[in-house]
């Protein structure tokens, strides 16, 4: 161990752990989220301009959505973070065919 995680380790984190941060609690409730869409197989690809949409429980639109390009097999929406119990809805496009996924997150 180096001298810096020594430091760490020792005297930063165990000030921290004993700490009262009012913003404990929240960040307790709070989940990154990563939302992925693959393709089938590793070695079949997306049709161009397939899209995937993130929205909030009221239809609103939350991030910017993502394209597929020439041989995607994987597109990801922008990690985010949300509380507990948040419900969103995801989009995915194909010319005038859509499929809606409505989510709650736990």
């Amino acid at each position: 161990m180096t001298a810096t995680e020594r430091y760490w380790y020792s005297i930063l984190f165990p000030q921290w752990l004993r700490s009262k941060d009012v913003k404990l609690y929240i960040w307790k409730q709070k989940l990154a989220v990563v939302i992925q869409l693959h393709s089938l197989t590793e070695n079949s690809f997306f049709p161009t301009n397939l899209e995937l949409m993130l929205f909030d429980e009221d239809g609103n639109l939350v991030q910017d959505s993502v394209i597929s390009r020439y041989q995607d097999n994987i597109i990801q929406l922008k990690r985010f973070k949300v509380l507990r119990d948040t419900k969103i809805i995801i989009k995915i496009i194909l010319n005038d065919m859509f499929i809606v996924e409505n989510l709650n997150i736990n």
